[in-house]
């Protein structure tokens, strides 16, 4: 008796056909090596904190000084100057620190 296929096992098969990957559109292992590319868009953008101001202070990396920055990013927000994996760095009038990529979202446009 033969096993079924998982949905990734049907996929990387279908991918591996020729011509079918570009048919598709299927993504293949090679783009999971580089999961964090797709963030590079919001370098630039303005971020607000998703999670309380308790959660940054476990989460936040800066040699600055913490309070005055997450004070300042709690009220003001900040930009995003780099994506460093699941981190992004942000930058605030006070200083720059490193957050993950869940404790911040996109400003919305006034």
């Amino acid at each position: 008796m033969n096993k079924p296929l998982s949905l990734y096992e049907f996929k990387d098969w279908l991918a591996k056909q020729p011509d079918m990957e570009a048919f598709f559109e299927i993504g293949t292992r090679n783009e999971q090596a580089e999961p964090d590319k797709k963030y590079e868009r919001y370098i630039g953008r303005e971020v607000m904190p998703k999670v309380s101001q308790q959660k940054l202070l476990q989460r936040i990396e800066t040699e600055e000084d913490v309070n005055d920055i997450i004070d300042e990013f709690m009220e003001s927000g900040g930009t995003v100057a780099d994506v460093e994996g699941k981190n992004v760095l942000v930058e605030t009038e006070s200083g720059m620190f490193s957050i993950p990529r869940f404790c911040v979202t996109l400003k919305k446009d006034d």
